[in-house]
């Protein structure tokens, strides 16, 4: 005898039909008349019943759930109870996770961990901020696709890119990509989540101070000043630690220059001001510094002197021994509160075609000894017209080390707003 049974389960009304005679199941001695039809329509119901089954299951399916989870939205990882059971997440694959009520609002991860109804997910990506919120639904996604890469990070087509404040410390949150705004506030640190790397491209003028510990220029070891269109890495080492890499300034020069082993620190642009400072230029990254000055010129004829600074402050003392005339090869002995840029054969013509200098700044870092200053320039000394080829020395004597340099005219009176002075360090050996 055989027999089937048409289950709840399958589509079916729980009936059972038989080959045999029985009289309650069987389809022998015509039990055909009454059974068969009967039979016929539970095998269409069960076949519908598959059919259903099949079409939930690309609708509704596995791999997509929702939670009720309370989450707000960081680059962290997560555990997601599901609302649903029997859901298949593999672990290495990838998720979107997006508000129901707002599909604006999505995160992306891994799932690290499944254990049903508990997904764990590392997000690693987000579109949009914002929470706690309750409504989510999970569905597999593909990998985050990388569009290109900038500065050694790949930009990634789901992350948003926020606008990030200068503060003190100033705090990356979430987002992966951003721009620094341009203020005069001084950068001391940055926040962020430990274990992740941002990408900011600055967006104007800034400092950003360099600490060996809680905030770690790797490429200079020094402070820098940010530029309109300057890119970098935020490596996050802590919450308040944090590491900046693959600095790359807007101009295609190099923040460091490793065929030479001397970097640009500072380009300064005189303005219609008695002074062109760069007062805490100088670190103890370098201990001898290279300036060149090209196309300076006063607002009136004058001389161009030069003065250190020790911790930040002007040293306007009589701590200078100048060389005298064009060039010095006799003993100095007399002292001066400045060093002469170019020597004192003639003023620098406000109306001529300017100065052009270098000028060597040797053992700034030293606390005892002397430091030196060394160069050479040439300028427009008279309008018939007279260039005069001139050199700059100075002994510096004081028992400081300096932290940079101020140039200003002997006369006290204002530069005119032309030219650049650049000033680069040698890296120490």
């Amino acid at each position: 005898m055989s027999s089937v049974t048409f289950t709840a389960a399958t589509g079916g009304d729980g009936s059972t039909v038989t080959d045999d005679s029985n009289a309650s199941t069987g389809l022998a001695n015509g039990g055909h008349r009454t059974r068969l039809i009967p039979a016929f329509t539970q095998i269409v119901n069960t076949a519908q019943k598959a059919v259903d089954v099949a079409a939930t299951a690309v609708n509704a399916p596995g791999t997509q759930a929702t939670s009720a989870t309370s989450w707000t939205m960081v680059v962290e990882s997560r555990a997601f109870t599901l609302a649903q059971s029997g859901k298949s997440f593999p672990i290495g694959g990838s998720v979107k996770i997006a508000r129901t009520s707002d599909a604006t609002k999505w995160a992306h991860g891994d799932i690290t961990a499944f254990s049903d109804p508990t997904l764990t997910v590392n997000v690693t990506s987000l579109n949009g901020s914002g929470g706690p919120w309750t409504d989510w639904t999970i569905s597999i996604s593909g990998p985050t696709t990388a569009v290109g890469v900038t500065a050694g990070l790949a930009v990634q087509v789901d992350q948003a890119v926020t606008a990030w404040t200068r503060a003190a410390t100033t705090t990356l949150g979430t987002s992966l990509n951003g721009t620094l705004s341009d203020t005069s506030t001084t950068i001391t640190a940055f926040g962020g989540v430990a274990g992740v790397t941002y990408h900011c491209r600055a967006l104007g003028a800034g400092s950003i101070t360099h600490h060996a510990t809680n905030l770690i220029i790797t490429q200079t070891g020094a402070s820098i000043t940010t530029a309109a269109g300057d890119t970098f890495d935020v490596e996050a080492l802590s919450a308040t630690t944090c590491r900046i890499k693959n600095y790359m300034k807007a101009d295609g020069t190099a923040l460091v220059s490793s065929a030479s082993g001397m970097t640009l620190l500072a380009t300064l642009t005189p303005t219609a001001a008695a002074a062109v400072d760069a007062l805490t230029t100088f670190s103890s990254t370098y201990n001898n510094y290279l300036i060149i000055g090209n196309g300076i010129k006063p607002a009136s004829n004058d001389y161009l002197e030069m003065r250190f600074a020790v911790a930040g402050t002007v040293d306007a003392g009589s701590n200078y021994f100048p060389g005298t005339g064009a060039e010095s090869l006799t003993a100095v002995t007399g002292s001066a509160t400045y060093a002469l840029v170019h020597g004192n054969p003639a003023s620098v013509l406000a109306a001529g075609t300017g100065l052009n200098f270098y000028l060597f700044i040797t053992n700034a870092n030293d606390a005892t000894n002397a430091k030196g200053v060394a160069g050479k320039s040439v300028y427009q000394s008279a309008a018939t017209p007279a260039y005069t080829l001139g050199g700059g020395q100075a002994v510096y004597t004081a028992a400081n080390a300096v932290s940079g340099v101020r140039f200003k005219w002997d006369a006290g009176g204002n530069f005119a707003a032309v030219g650049t002075i650049k000033i680069y360090g040698f890296q120490n050996s």
